[in-house]
């Protein structure tokens, strides 16, 4: 009988430890609730700066690309480039009416180096005479500060002349 009794003390020694355990955990997961709370909390604080910080950058890259611009005005330039995923990555790439350097015709790009070479000049101070090849496939050029040395192909002439 005693042995009995010790058995039944033994069960209930074991159920009462597993209800405290069981309360130590029911603590333990209030406590983590509590945090998960504070972090979530902190997550969408983040969450918001990352976007302000996103924003920010969208705008300096708008605004940069506009001061780049701006000293140009036959040739714009794309400066950055955004992906589908957001990102941006930095490119430089010349465009004249939104086509790319490499697509324009002869006199375009002519035209859109000369204008690079103007701004560069202006901004150095420095201005040297400039050669432009194959004048003939150019009609128009734009207005540069700086001597322009034409040189043209005529198929009429059979020697050189300097005019």
């Amino acid at each position: 009988k005693k042995e009995e009794i010790r058995l039944k003390i033994d069960s209930t020694k074991e159920l009462l430890l597993t209800k405290s355990q069981i309360e130590n955990i029911d603590l333990q997961i209030e406590g983590l609730k509590k945090r998960e709370k504070s972090l979530v909390s902190e997550l969408l604080s983040l969450e918001s700066d990352l976007h302000s910080l996103e924003d920010f950058q969208h705008l300096k890259i708008k605004h940069l690309e506009s001061e780049v611009n701006k000293l140009f005005s036959f040739v714009k330039f794309q400066m950055f480039e955004t992906q589908m995923n957001g990102n941006v990555n930095d490119i430089c790439k010349a465009t004249h009416e939104g086509i790319k350097f490499n697509s324009l015709n002869t006199e375009a790009q002519i035209n859109a180096g000369l204008d690079i070479i103007n701004v560069f000049s202006k901004a150095n101070d420095v201005y040297c005479p400039i050669f432009i090849d194959n004048r003939e496939s150019v009609t128009d050029i734009i207005n540069i500060d700086t001597q322009v040395i034409n040189l043209i192909v005529d198929p009429k002439c059979k020697e050189l002349k300097i005019n």
